[in-house]
């Protein structure tokens, strides 16, 4: 007994072939009894015929392996009974041609950027900055409404400034920075060299239209003329620095200052900056009542907010 068969090129995927419908050359082909006895295998010829000679009566599976490139469009397997059935053939499709994976790039997500708070008197609104000036040739003096802050070397001007934090930052913010921004319009003598502008946290309230090289305010003196009471007028220690030499806008990194404050609203103060430098050396510095809102001091503050 024999048991033979085709594997056809089916374009078209009825499970028949039809006439314009080739055999496929080199598949193989296994013949499996379904009890005991040997497996054998053949490959297909030039035009897709198979065959198994020699074939005892019995129950057998046929099967195929699909090659590559080629999908199945009939079962790739089949149980006979020989020699009720000898004949069986597989109908195979081939497969269009692979087209190019593109290549997966990495979209990098955009970076992330803190949240920024911009404080500035007249900016969206803003009206809780307060700043003046003492000098200790007019020791009782005060410059509130000045549309300028003065800083002189050797500590014979010094700067107060104020920013109110209420409502500006969400109730879990993280401050990771905050800069003080002056716009330096003035300097001079020409040729006396850089000023080095110190920063102190102040320790004890004064008054913008009030505070004088003697008083906080109008009933309270400081404890050394110029705010110098160190522990009780201001910190001793420096939080703050930068050095100029000519007009332009100077940052004073203020992070630390900003925490404290935020963390313990009463104790905002504000900061006192302080220049050193040598004898004369004078730096002018608008203020928060200059007509120019984008000339005005500035603390600018990036934070996170916990979630």
């Amino acid at each position: 007994l024999e048991v033979k068969g085709v594997v056809f090129n089916d374009k078209n995927a009825n499970w028949v072939q039809d006439p314009d419908e080739p055999g496929v050359k080199g598949v193989q082909v296994k013949l499996k009894p379904k009890d005991e006895g040997d497996i054998r295998k053949t490959t297909t010829d030039q035009n897709g015929n198979y065959a198994f000679k020699n074939v005892v009566a019995g129950r057998y599976v046929v099967s195929i392996r699909v090659p590559r490139g080629w999908t199945n469009t009939t079962d790739t397997s089949r149980d006979i009974r020989v020699p009720l059935c000898i004949s069986i053939n597989f109908g195979l499709k081939k497969l269009p041609p692979p087209t190019a994976t593109p290549t997966r790039t990495k979209t990098p997500w955009p970076p992330l950027k803190p949240p920024t708070v911009v404080l500035q008197q007249g900016l969206n609104a803003y009206t809780g900055a307060a700043d003046t000036f003492m000098d200790t040739d007019a020791p009782d003096t005060n410059y509130g409404d000045s549309a300028e802050l003065d800083l002189r070397a050797k500590d014979s001007m010094a700067a107060l400034l104020y920013f109110d934090l209420a409502d500006q930052l969400p109730p879990n913010a993280n401050i990771i920075g905050a800069t003080l921004s002056l716009y330096v319009y003035e300097y001079g003598p020409p040729g006396s060299g850089a000023m080095t502008a110190d920063g102190y946290q102040m320790l004890r309230a004064w008054k913008e239209d009030q505070a004088t090289w003697k008083m906080a305010t109008n009933t309270a003196a400081w404890a050394k003329p110029g705010a110098n009471g160190i522990g009780s007028d201001r910190r001793g220690e420096s939080s703050t620095w930068a050095n100029w030499h000519k007009p332009r806008w100077k940052s004073l990194n203020v992070t630390q200052l900003v925490r404290e404050w935020y963390a313990a609203p009463a104790r905002n103060r504000g900061v006192i900056i302080k220049g050193y430098g040598a004898t004369g050396l004078l730096s002018r510095i608008y203020s928060s009542e200059y007509a120019v809102i984008a000339r005005r001091p500035k603390l600018v503050i990036t934070y996170w907010e916990w979630r």
